[in-house]
């Protein structure tokens, strides 16, 4: 039964992110006819970067800061072709693994998984020029250098500050703008050039909520709690099991989750 995973609207915005981190990236620093842009005879530090990511294996630890002051930490390791990403935001931990051509994404903490379709080159979009982002200006501290750009679309208004350490040129934080104003801070915490062996877990005890998976009413409770920030710990401590709650008449079951939800919200 799949009526409770209508509300996983955690898990929905954890893919997004996903899918941001899986997209590909283009040339930056080319001729173009916008007012503004600034072209060179040698590539910027981004646009290095940018083809780094694409092309060798790493490990990148790095922390996201959104305008409504909320942090998720991540972790990305890519291997060849195979990568792995990690997302801890507001208790709520995710892992998203690419193995062999095919994305899965897991809830550890509750122990279920999803396949996904998510297509795409792996590589890390909050730090990595987009496809038609163009050099717009270069400010320099005596510590810093940072490259802006902004896409080359008329109709797109964001812009884009990538800041370097100026003695070894490593990446220290990415900023967006829109129209003046922070949407998202990128501050890295390590980035390191190694190769690592990503493998999937044994599935063999947990529960796969996959879009075409008849999922039970149990497996879609865990993971519509979990996203909400509904952790195993505080459904026990409430006097429930999740079996109990998923046998329950509709009404009841909405009525004890807005009773968690406001235990959530005051315990924060």
């Amino acid at each position: 039964m799949k009526r409770l995973i209508g509300v996983l609207a955690g898990a929905a915005v954890c893919t997004a992110c996903c899918a941001g981190m899986f997209s590909g990236c283009g040339e930056s620093g080319k001729e173009s006819p916008g007012q503004g842009i600034i072209t060179l005879n040698k590539k910027t530090l981004a646009a290095e970067l940018s083809d780094r990511l694409d092309s060798e294996d790493y490990e990148l630890k790095f922390t996201i800061y959104g305008s409504s002051s909320s942090e998720t930490v991540c972790r990305i390791v890519r291997s060849g072709d195979d990568g792995l990403v990690t997302m801890d935001s507001e208790d709520v931990y995710s892992e998203f693994y690419t193995v062999g051509g095919k994305t899965y994404m897991l809830l550890p903490v509750i122990k279920c998984y999803k396949r996904l379709d998510t297509e795409g080159r792996f590589g890390n979009a909050f730090i990595k020029l987009g496809e038609n982002d163009m050099l717009y200006n270069i400010e320099e501290t005596e510590n810093d250098i940072t490259e802006i750009y902004k896409p080359s679309e008329a109709g797109l208004r964001e812009t884009y500050f990538f800041t370097f350490d100026k003695a070894t040129g490593v990446i220290k934080k990415a900023v967006t703008e829109e129209e003046g104003a922070i949407s998202v801070i990128t501050r890295i915490e390590s980035l390191d050039w190694h190769s690592e062996t990503i493998a999937l877990p044994d599935f063999a005890d947990w529960y796969d909520f996959s879009d075409d998976v008849l999922v039970s009413d149990v497996t879609a409770l865990k993971v519509s709690y979990y996203t909400q920030g509904i952790m195993p710990e505080m459904v026990e401590k409430a006097g429930y099991t999740y079996e109990q709650i998923a046998k329950m008449e509709p009404e009841k079951i909405e009525e004890i989750s807005r009773e968690l939800l406001m235990k959530n919200s005051e315990s924060e």
